[in-house]
């Protein structure tokens, strides 16, 4: 799986030599630009002009019905909300027992894993936007250099806005390593994970992109583990998910309950998706995407906060 940085792609340049007319092009890109490749898939405009006549009339017609027939409309819409949730509940029993077999699900040992030679891992870019969150910059750079993958093939950028004075200065107390850049997005609304994160794609180098949040720790071969899997698996795959769960899953109930719901969700409801050749919806971090296929759907969609679900 030898690749070249930029493959096909301009070169993008060096954090922190990129001139205003570069900067400002990027910011306008990384908000409009796919609400001007493809409008209907952006969240740009909320509701086209027959979505909002179509919900104004059914809203109309829902309350005059409440108004003459109170009982009868009632009755009428409990039985389609019933309807509703049990099929809700039929799909997603059918999708857990399609979960059940565990070969949608890919398995990469750590032996198989520091078994790929180095000369064959690809440029991998890492992004991570923050925002307003200067207590994890220090543990989020330290899981960064941690990771098991070779320097000169690693490109981490700490997405920042220009104007959050705190994180920034915050990272610049932690001592930003040789691997990590920081990148100061140009302020400007709207303030969104994927605006960020489509104004980082302009610098990435990395032939394959993943997105950590701030507050990740991820294991450190999951980077090694990808690119086995990716390797294993057909070319048509343009992304590896993995699982996440949380740290910190038995410090109370609350906690517990949102581990096990992580558990239920990537370890069979995921895979089920995928055994029903469904539409993915991505989690939120450690999705790790091919960039020609970012490249090919547009990335991501500025105004829409969503973003990994809408993507996948």
């Amino acid at each position: 799986m030898t690749t070249t940085p930029t493959e096909g792609r301009p070169t993008p340049p060096r954090v922190g030599t990129e001139t205003e007319e570069f900067r400002a092009a990027a910011l306008y890109d990384a908000i409009n630009g796919l609400a001007d490749r493809n409008p209907l898939a952006s969240a740009a405009i909320a509701f086209v002009p027959w979505q909002k006549y179509t919900a104004i009339g059914a809203a109309l017609s829902l309350l005059a019905c409440g108004v003459f027939a109170p009982v009868g409309t009632l009755l009428v819409v409990t039985v389609v909300c019933t309807i509703g949730y049990l099929l809700a509940m039929i799909d997603r029993l059918l999708l857990f027992s399609r979960g059940l077999d565990a070969s949608a699900i890919v398995t990469v040992t750590d032996e198989e894993a520091r078994a790929v030679p180095d000369d064959r891992l690809p440029y991998y870019t890492i992004l991570v936007p923050a925002y307003d969150e200067p207590e994890v910059v220090g543990d989020l750079i330290a899981a960064m250099t941690g990771l098991d993958y070779p320097a000169d093939k690693l490109q981490v950028l700490l997405l920042l806005e220009e104007d959050d004075e705190v994180t920034i200065e915050a990272a610049a107390r932690s001592g930003v390593s040789d691997s990590v850049d920081v990148v100061l997005v140009p302020a400007g609304d709207p303030r969104t994970k994927p605006k960020a994160c489509n104004y980082g794609l302009h610098f990435a180098t990395g032939t394959i992109v993943t997105i950590f949040d701030a507050e990740d720790l991820p294991e450190r071969l999951q980077l090694r583990r990808v690119v086995a899997a990716f390797e294993r698996l057909p070319d048509t795959v343009a992304c590896v998910q993995a699982k996440l769960a949380f740290h910190n899953g038995s410090q109370n109930l609350l906690t517990g309950w949102f581990t096990a719901d992580y558990a239920l969700w990537f370890g069979y409801l995921l895979p089920g998706l995928m055994a029903s050749t469904s539409p993915i919806p991505l989690g939120g971090t450690s999705n790790h995407l091919r960039r020609d296929v970012i490249d090919e759907v547009g990335a991501w969609d500025g105004f829409n906060v969503t973003e990994d679900a809408d993507l996948g």
